[in-house]
């Protein structure tokens, strides 16, 4: 029988705790447990919620101040809004790279995860249909194989591609969504969205849905709704 030491982690523990502000009154008060006496320490998750219509399923993680839901599709996704008391504030996120760009102004008191929604990440040729949820990276993967395959009629594909290679840096790309970015120009008017620049310029239509019905503006259109 082989048995490993485990490395003695009190060091690290100690060297995060010393950048705490009131570092010194709480090793006073001994306020800060060791990291061996967290056994008993339970994670938020599926903890009591702010309204208790949610499936456990779908929630994250509740601290009591900030909850955070997950749905799984747009049905759900919409369940979610409408199970929100209307005195709360909430925030759809998908990637979340754009608090790189703006700090959030306000604190939500809910999170929406649309992540793993797959209606959000659909991509097609015929009708030409990106997702919301579609990251950038996939978005000009799909288009690089459109100009490829169709070149006569999706040839202004290839300059799509040559611009958004400047947006951000790969990392962001591979998780930051277009509906992201274009949410971002919609509450930050002076952000310089190449997404939205292309999708104006060639005459391109956003979908807006709620669960009953549907509609489709032009961006420079869609900017001006709220």
């Amino acid at each position: 029988e082989t048995s490993v030491a485990a490395p003695d982690s009190r060091p690290i523990l100690d060297a995060m705790k010393s950048f705490a502000g009131d570092c010194e009154k709480n090793e006073q008060d001994n306020m800060c447990e060791d990291i061996e006496d967290l056994a008993d320490w339970v994670c938020p998750k599926k903890n009591s919620l702010f309204s208790t219509d949610f499936q456990h399923k779908d929630v994250l993680v509740n601290d009591k101040n900030q909850t955070w839901v997950s749905p799984s599709s747009l049905e759900t996704l919409f369940d979610s809004l409408e199970k929100i008391p209307e005195t709360a504030t909430y925030r759809l996120v998908a990637g979340n790279t754009g608090v790189g760009v703006y700090e959030d102004e306000k604190d939500n008191d809910y999170f929406i995860d649309i992540s793993k929604i797959l209606e959000l990440k659909s991509m097609s040729t015929s009708p030409f249909q990106i997702g919301g949820g579609v990251c950038l990276a996939d978005a000009m993967k799909k288009f690089e194989s459109m100009e490829e395959s169709i070149p006569e009629e999706f040839w202004y594909l290839k300059e799509f591609c040559e611009q958004l290679k400047y947006v951000a840096s790969t990392a962001v790309r591979e998780i930051g969504s277009v509906g992201g970015n274009l949410m971002l120009k919609h509450g930050h008017p002076e952000f310089q969205s190449d997404v939205f620049n292309l999708l104006e310029a060639v005459g391109a239509q956003i979908t807006v849905a709620d669960r009953d019905s549907q509609k489709k503006y032009l961006p420079s259109t869609w900017l001006q709704t709220d």
